[in-house]
């Protein structure tokens, strides 16, 4: 229950950036089980987000579930769908998938430690280079100034 609080709290602050940057009106789904997570009705947009605990340059590329490209595609086919991820160092960078792209499905076998989910699964994901994320937010650094 703390931790489903705690993440609400990260998707909430990512949220309030994403509004204030981008000129949204994002709000996150009641139901804690949705399957994407905000929706924005007055400019059609909705919003997949993510919090890595790895840095932007670890790896070449991030992953999103495709049950979020398949929901996007089947509830809300009117609606723009953006991919929103939180890395290590507090940026945030945000992709939006075009109607007609082409998509990079993978499936990895991977091991679901879910309280309520404890089995191994195969899950799609849509793999996503880091080159075509496009960068909002430059976490606050602090800065020592040393005379």
């Amino acid at each position: 229950m703390e931790q489903e609080k705690e993440q609400k709290k990260i998707e909430q602050k990512i949220l309030n950036v994403l509004n204030k940057k981008l000129n949204l009106n994002l709000k996150l789904f009641d139901y804690k089980y949705n399957i994407i997570d905000a929706i924005d009705e007055n400019n059609k947009i909705i919003c997949e987000i993510k919090k890595r605990t790895c840095n932007f340059n670890s790896f070449d590329d991030t992953i999103c579930g495709y049950n979020k490209h398949k929901r996007w595609k089947s509830k809300y086919p009117d609606y723009d769908f953006i991919f929103v991820v939180e890395f290590l160092e507090g940026d945030i960078y945000y992709y939006k998938f075009e109607p007609d792209e082409e998509i990079n499905i993978k499936t990895n076998n991977i091991d679901c430690n879910f309280s309520f989910q404890k089995k191994e699964q195969n899950k799609k994901h849509i793999s996503l280079s880091i080159k075509k994320l496009i960068q909002i937010k430059n976490k606050k650094r602090k800065i020592c100034l040393i005379e």
